[in-house]
């Protein structure tokens, strides 16, 4: 009434506290029930949850009565109310107090047992190292060691090998020289058409054993990295230099030769002509070789400029024999050639397309292939 509410207002509010009491009531009895059931020992906690449910029921009884009591007649059932919840909220408090100790006692002795793990862990930790891990750790510098020795013997026995192959290869190229002249010599005398013929398989056989030579020797030097790139050319020369260097093979094959240098490739740029040559000339004479009709398509276009550099993309495509796939993804391999009938057909060391391979990275580049068996092959590479 001092608060202005109605005596039906205010018994609508506390029926609704009433039952809100009482479903709190029932989830502390749910929880202590729980609890003595898995609980085997510890009868002053058993004790104390046993007086909750006396209480509760009398505190339940004394709000019932005080709802149905008419509106003069309640204050005596607020007195008990007042003096009954007391003592259940000591009874309460009494069960959390309990509860909070023992859970005190409980954390203590994990804390204990943790910290007694922790330095049995320790413990452990330094046995593992000591008998275990601190051997591994030096067996596995010694191997490092052991590696690191072996590698300096397979890197001086790959330098002896290289030097080796690049001296033997240029020794060799001068006698072979003087054979080929002599035999050039020879050819322009006056001979019969036997003598001719065997001067002129003289001459080929000579020839073809200079590439393989030439071969040798670049790819010893590139192995060495000896090989320096030289600076400056002019691409439209270099090409034709190169197209007139192949015209009689081109000829004497019966095939077509066809080149497409666009406009913006003309004029100065910075790299290496001699090697550039050679890589063209590779690529071209392996065209001719696998090609028996039909025509070989040169083509030189620039790609890209950037930070002053150019880059110029060459094609190389014939009508030849084709490659499969298989063959085309270890092309540029080692020693590598399609087949061993290849081999014996065309003759070939397999290292002319890893030399090409390792000229264009020099000068920046990269270079890949595109086949299919039967209808062609078509080289390319940047620069």
């Amino acid at each position: 009434q001092h608060q202005g509410e109605s005596y039906k207002e205010v018994l609508t509010d506390l029926k609704l506290t009433r039952q809100k009491w009482i479903d709190s009531h029932k989830a502390i009895s749910q929880g202590s029930d729980l609890y003595q059931t898995s609980v085997k020992e510890g009868e002053e906690e058993k004790a104390i949850i046993s007086k909750l449910n006396p209480a509760f029921l009398n505190i339940k009884k004394e709000l019932d009565a005080l709802i149905a009591s008419p509106e003069g007649s309640i204050e005596e059932h607020i007195k008990q109310i007042a003096i009954l919840d007391a003592v259940y909220e000591e009874q309460i408090l009494q069960l959390l107090y309990y509860f909070n100790n023992k859970n005190n006692k409980q954390f203590n002795r994990i804390q204990v047992l943790s910290w007694g793990l922790a330095a049995l862990g320790i413990v452990i930790m330094f046995t593992m190292f000591y008998l275990i891990i601190k051997p591994a750790l030096k067996r596995v510098a010694k191997q490092n060691t052991e590696l690191k020795t072996l590698n300096q013997s397979l890197q001086k026995a790959s330098e002896v090998k290289s030097d080796f192959l690049a001296n033997v290869s240029h020794e060799i190229r001068t006698p072979m020289n003087g054979i080929i002249g002599m035999a050039g010599i020879l050819n322009r005398t006056t001979l019969d058409s036997d003598q001719k013929s065997y001067v002129n398989t003289i001459k080929s056989s000579a020839e073809n054993l200079m590439v393989i030579i030439n071969d040798i020797l670049d790819y010893s030097k590139l192995d060495s990295e000896k090989l320096r790139l030289e600076k400056t050319f002019q691409l439209q020369n270099a090409v034709e230099e190169v197209v007139d260097l192949l015209k009689p093979s081109i000829q004497e094959k019966g095939l077509e030769l066809i080149v497409y240098l666009e406009p913006e490739v003309s004029g100065d740029y910075c790299g290496d002509v001699i090697r550039l040559k050679q890589v063209l000339i590779n690529l071209l004479n392996n065209a001719i070789k696998f090609t028996e009709k039909g025509e070989v398509l040169l083509t030189v276009e620039r790609v890209a400029d950037e930070g002053g550099f150019s880059q110029v993309k060459f094609e190389i495509k014939d009508t030849g024999i084709g490659m499969s796939a298989e063959t085309l993804e270890n092309l540029f391999e080692s020693f590598m050639q399609a087949d061993t009938s290849t081999t014996r057909k065309y003759g070939g060391t397999g290292l002319g397309l890893s030399i090409c391979k390792k000229l264009v990275a020099l000068m920046g580049g990269r270079i890949w292939a595109e086949s299919e068996l039967g209808k062609g092959s078509s080289f390319f590479f940047t620069t």
